[in-house]
């Protein structure tokens, strides 16, 4: 659940959409800095083709996703999952994810109550994910709950 993403998990292909349209670039090159990947596509050989791609959004095809280890997902896999306490108490759904420096939180929403909670991504608490059932299971600590509530 926890950990900083691996090197060998770069892709050799990623797809940039423009006006609803996915082009497919083969990655020449690429190295970490700081919190970014400096990537070097296949034709896109100068800085102001570069500076055009700024602001879209990049996609990567299933496929070429790399294996991960037990108790690792990929943020796809776990968004839209409904989240339920141990006793069965429908907490909400996945809506997205935090990631901060020694932390993940889960963002749950719950449309009914229109609220959102931030849940610890940790083992501790997130005691089973189940993709069958599209289920998280949880056991919050007391007042988790109420803490969380925006």
């Amino acid at each position: 659940m926890k950990g900083d993403i691996p090197r060998s998990l770069f892709f050799s292909r990623i797809y940039i959409k423009e006006k609803g349209i996915l082009t497919e670039f083969q990655v020449k090159s690429y190295r970490f800095y700081r919190n970014f990947c400096i990537t070097q596509l296949e034709g896109i050989d100068s800085i102001s083709l570069a500076e055009a791609q700024v602001g879209k959004e990049v996609f990567v095809h299933e496929d070429d996703l790399k294996s991960l280890d037990k108790d690792q997902y990929y943020l796809h896999q776990i968004i839209g999952l409904e989240v339920i306490t141990e006793s069965g108490e429908i907490i909400g759904s996945v809506k997205d994810a935090l990631f901060i420096t020694g932390n993940e939180l889960l963002v749950i929403e719950n449309e009914e109550k229109g609220k959102e909670f931030y849940i610890p991504f940790t083992r501790s608490i997130c005691r089973e994910i189940d993709h069958k059932t599209k289920r998280i299971v949880i056991d919050p600590p007391e007042g988790l709950l109420d803490l969380n509530e925006i």
